[in-house]
């Protein structure tokens, strides 16, 4: 499946730099070439570039997945909630498949009735052995993205906040993220438009799937999730879901 990968990259702009993120193809909010399904229910901003292994659309709460204190989780009304307290980042993982290459969406909903904070964050986990150790993608309420790595449990940025259009801001916003993987290259695409494309040093890159919620270090926050979605070519799976 390296024409998914070749696919997010058509049309970026011939300009390259070298940071912590790796090599990056940063690409314009134009069309992009077509060719594959969109996942039901994700309107166009969940490709399917493999076959969908799994899916969860809260209708209860989920059981089984591993990180999170189940006091900071609960379900409400077809949704996962997260509260994560006052300068936490809470991680939930599905525990029972693991990707190496493959797809990951979200559909992630803003706090409501609490105020803008840069430093609220929500997003997907991918390439995760345990919750002190996964690579992560999330949204921040002011109109940014971010990209890093959790290691060992010290987080070290490899995109630091940057700006994107296609990112919904306002209290309940909605925002379908995805990111699109096979080692070394990663993709981070949000509401159908492509962020950027990552490359990272060679390695045996491989893991679960979650999600992640955090709050800035004066408040407390809460990160709401109407679906998650993933697919590979070779998932690995561990037990039966």
């Amino acid at each position: 499946m390296a024409q998914a990968l070749a696919l997010v990259g058509l049309g970026a702009v011939a300009y390259y730099f070298t940071g912590p993120g790796g090599v990056s193809n940063p690409a314009p909010q134009s069309p992009r070439a077509v060719g594959y399904d969109q996942v039901v229910g994700y309107g166009d901003g969940c490709e399917l570039f493999f076959a969908q292994t799994f899916r969860d659309d809260f209708d209860s709460l989920p059981t089984g997945w591993v990180g999170a204190d189940r006091s900071k989780v609960s379900a409400d009304s077809g949704a996962l909630v997260i509260k994560p307290a006052a300068g936490e980042s809470v991680v939930s993982l599905y525990p029972s498949i693991e990707y190496r290459r493959g797809f990951v969406c979200a559909k992630i909903q803003s706090p409501v009735g609490l105020a803008a904070d840069a430093a609220d964050d929500a997003g997907i986990a991918f390439w995760a052995g345990d919750p002190n150790n996964y690579y992560a993608a999330v949204l921040h309420r002011d109109g940014e993205y971010s990209v890093f790595r959790k290691l060992n449990g010290t987080v070290a940025a490899l995109v630091p906040k940057r700006p994107f259009s296609a990112v919904k801001t306002g209290g309940d916003a909605s925002n379908t993220l995805q990111v699109l993987y096979s080692e070394p290259r990663y993709s981070v695409l949000i509401n159908g438009q492509t962020a950027a494309s990552y490359d990272l040093p060679s390695g045996d890159k491989r893991g679960m799937i979650g999600l992640i919620a955090g709050a800035p270090r004066d408040k407390a926050s809460e990160w709401t999730f109407s679906g998650i979605v993933a697919g590979s070519d070779q998932p690995l799976r561990k037990s039966a879901p």
